[in-house]
């Protein structure tokens, strides 16, 4: 029986690229990029002349499939050796002259066929093969949504606008961004999960202390749940979801980005069953990092850290942004599903107010925070969290002024902050204030992004990117960034901050002479600093042997943005074992995906 998924092996994923085609003649490979006894990984090349709606294609091989791994097309089994190839949620419209990228990979019955041969017959404008009605390419744009259903149903996927004179595909890299969140799921995945090489993971997260606190996100390339990065990155792909959401209808992604916050928002609740405390933290950082395998497999005991209830005073940090993500989150839900996003909007006054009985950082409270997070203030995310209470609330709630007073009161405005980032919120504040106040607080934005601007203080990399760190460089390029993009899209500065904004993200995307964006463009990582994309197939095992492997990893991480240039003069080394570089996270995703989101509203409506 052939198995059909919607997902690739990294390193084994074959790129179609279909350029354009006006005629239905079988084409050969292009190229044969990987060969071995059973199957092969391998590139067609297909001519398009002018812009279509929609297309299929037929592929025919030479042996019988025991396995087609498909992400970028819907696949339907015809026979033993032939499949119907469709298109998926994002990539049914081609512009002319564009290039459209489907990914796969094969696997033969005969494990010992080595055919390197197939067909592939390419359909454009037909709906599938044979199909005399072509569509034309002045026909409204085929609906977005996703083919797997989005708990609740959303609105806002039927208002996609096709940008083809756009530098990079932004649909695509926004859809990416966004399913890399989908690899960083912990706990019991769903019937409808996107990548079929994750399974369920550390169900007993939480037992510990008597509670269920599974779900939420792994980190990074590693398994533990830390409290402050992850309730950022869900403030931060909100942003994109509240203020840039025409931008995520634009590209058709807006259920999409629904379906990923949520996943974190919902185990934000779970930590915050007992209201006198905060589950904050689920795993030992030492622990975790001592050991390299799949998260399904990962049974060491996985500790939870509490702040709150018995413990010191602090906590604040983590407690604020969290109430700021789900205020936030009641913002974006609250015409999705208003008892989620009621639930979400109690939830988050609580613990902003236990986050003022409980001043400080949690760092002196959970064990070793401080060599993985070492968040050096609390006002910031307690500002956050106030500025977010009162956009909740609204202007004629009672709550109003005491919440937007709360934010005045911890924002320290007039310094100009080291970055935006998990630790750094204050940018993000000043912007949330001027929301807020009406146009206030628009000199702690400039001063901020005049420091990122060409002529500011920070120095670039001889192909263009702001340089703020070695760790993470392209998150903090992305996060100011955003930034840009909010404020330009509010009428600061619009022309100036777009050009700064698209010459960071574009330079992520391929500016730079490749990819810094796993799966998506020309040269992208092969080698991301992650453990469950390093691990091959069940049951081969995965441990150091596999961090150390000089191949590329067996799973091709959708969507994430890695490190990026680990110095000054812009070298990237793409090796597992170098974190610096090839590290991902979900802070660094976060900020780049609403800035993508911006880039497709800019596409669609130009800066001027």
């Amino acid at each position: 029986m052939c198995d059909v998924t919607m997902s690739r092996l990294a390193g084994l994923s074959l790129i179609l690229l279909l350029a354009a085609a006006t005629t239905n003649a079988c084409t050969r490979l292009s190229r044969v990029v990987k060969p071995w006894t059973g199957g092969f990984q391998g590139e067609f090349s297909l001519p398009v002349s002018q812009g279509i709606s929609t297309w299929s294609a037929r592929l025919e091989f030479e042996h019988g499939v025991n396995k087609l791994e498909i992400w970028t097309a819907q696949a339907t089994k015809e026979n033993d050796k032939t499949f119907i190839l469709k298109p998926t949620t994002w990539n049914g419209n081609v512009g002319a002259g564009q290039t459209l990228k489907m990914e796969f990979v094969v696997h033969y019955s005969d494990g010992s066929a080595t055919s390197t041969n197939p067909c592939l017959t390419f359909f454009p404008g037909q709906a599938s093969p044979g199909d005399s009605s072509n569509v034309p390419a002045t026909s409204p744009p085929v609906d977005n949504k996703p083919q797997q259903p989005v708990k609740p149903a959303v609105p806002g996927n039927n208002g996609k606008i096709e940008t083809p004179g756009a530098k990079y595909n932004y649909d695509e890299a926004l859809y990416k961004a966004l399913l890399f969140y989908e690899a960083q799921r912990s706990g019991k995945l769903p019937a409808d999960k996107l990548i079929d090489w994750r399974g369920d993971s550390e169900l007993n997260d939480g037992k510990d202390v008597g509670r269920d606190l599974t779900g939420g996100w792994h980190d990074a390339g590693d398994h533990v749940k830390f409290g402050l990065p992850m309730a950022s990155s869900a403030t931060m792909l909100l942003y994109g979801l509240e203020f840039i959401k025409d931008g995520y209808e634009f590209a058709g992604q807006y259920g999409m980005g629904l379906r990923q916050v949520r996943w974190a928002l919902e185990y934000f609740r779970k930590c915050y069953v007992d209201k006198d405390r905060f589950y904050a933290q689920v795993a030992d950082g030492d622990a975790d990092h001592s050991w390299w395998g799949r998260p399904e497999d990962n049974y060491q005991h996985r500790p939870t850290f509490t702040i709150g209830g018995d413990k010191p005073k602090g906590g604040a940090d983590i407690m604020g942004e969290t109430a700021a993500a789900m205020a936030a989150g009641y913002v974006v839900f609250k015409d999705v599903d208003a008892g989620f996003a009621n639930g979400l909007l109690s939830d988050a006054k609580q613990l902003y107010n236990l986050g003022k009985k409980n001043p400080g950082t949690a760092n002196s409270i959970i064990p070793k925070l401080h060599k993985f997070y070492n968040s050096d203030a609390w006002e910031d995310e307690m500002a956050h969290a106030a500025a977010w209470l009162a956009y909740a609330v609204g202007s004629d709630s009672g709550e109003y002024q005491g919440y937007l007073g709360d934010a005045k009161n911890y924002f320290k405005g007039g310094e100009v902050p080291w970055s935006l980032s998990w630790s750094e919120k204050r940018p993000a504040v000043a912007f949330m204030l001027y929301k807020l106040t009406g146009g206030e607080y628009k000199s702690d934005i400039e001063n901020f992004l005049k420091e990122w601007l060409p002529g500011g203080s920070l120095p670039r990399t001889p192909k263009g990117l702001v340089w703020r760190d070695k760790w993470g460089s392209n998150r903090y390029a992305a996060n100011a960034a955003m930034l840009a993009l909010l404020a330009a899209k509010n009428g600061i500065n619009t022309k100036q901050y777009y050009d700064f904004a698209a010459s960071q993200i574009n330079f992520m995307l391929g500016d730079a002479g490749r990819s810094y964006v796993v799966g998506f463009g020309h040269n992208y990582p092969q080698r991301a600093h992650h453990k469950a994309a390093s691990c091959p197939w069940k049951p081969a095992p995965c441990g150091w042997n596999e961090y150390n492997s000089w191949s590329p990893n067996p799973h091709v991480l959708d969507g994430a943005l890695v490190g990026g240039p680990g110095e000054l003069s812009g070298n990237f080394v793409d090796d597992r074992s170098k974190f610096e570089f090839t590290e991902v996270a979900t802070d660094y995703n976060a900020g780049f995906t609403s800035a993508l989101a911006g880039m497709k509203y800019f596409a669609a409506r130009p800066a001027s």
